[in-house]
């Protein structure tokens, strides 16, 4: 099953595309905030190590060309810094996060759709394939795993879809009851 066509049939286009562009609002939010948090959290440890964190912030700047170490007292420190300056240097390009809201909110209003995938071979129900994807991608942003990708924008974009699907399904739904 599309999911797409589907839910932008029952939604029609103009709240189809609401969902998707707050979606996408919803996973550049919480991708920031939760990086605020990372940067604030190393920022502090770095402080009382007395390293020069404003040092390491004008070294983030993407247009910066000279010598990128920095002056850190223990291997704490410099392990520190570092992940710092990787923080600092997170972009997040993308719309994933504004589809893991559309499959949000189709798993939300149609929970007992069989959904197929190219790696798995028999379908499974989106009530229980999403919720599966959002703990896993729980898990790898606590866990720092696979760097590049913004587990916590697909989150945002799962919470706003799940959310907009709560509202509409009320409403669309509301007419048989």
């Amino acid at each position: 099953m599309e999911l797409w066509p589907v839910l932008e049939q029952v939604l029609g286009g103009r709240r189809f595309l609401w969902l998707y562009f707050l979606s996408g609002i919803g996973a550049f939010l919480l991708f920031n905030v939760w990086n605020f948090y990372e940067v604030y959290q190393l920022t502090t440890e770095l402080t009382k190590l007395n390293v020069d964190v404003a040092e390491i912030f004008r070294k983030s700047d993407v247009n910066y060309t000279g010598d990128l170490s920095v002056s850190a007292s223990s291997k704490e420190a410099v392990a520190l810094s570092q992940e710092l300056f990787a923080a600092l240097q997170v972009p997040m390009v993308g719309a994933s996060g504004a589809i893991f809201g559309v499959v949000a909110a189709f798993s939300t209003m149609f929970p007992n759709a069989k959904l197929m995938f190219l790696f798995i071979p028999f379908p499974i129900k989106a009530k229980y394939l999403f919720p599966l994807i959002i703990i896993v991608s729980l898990y790898l942003g606590f866990s720092n795993q696979m760097g590049d990708i913004a587990h916590f924008a697909h989150i945002g974009g799962a919470l706003v879809g799940f959310l907009m699907a709560l509202n509409f399904r009320k409403k669309h739904f509301q007419r048989w009851d």
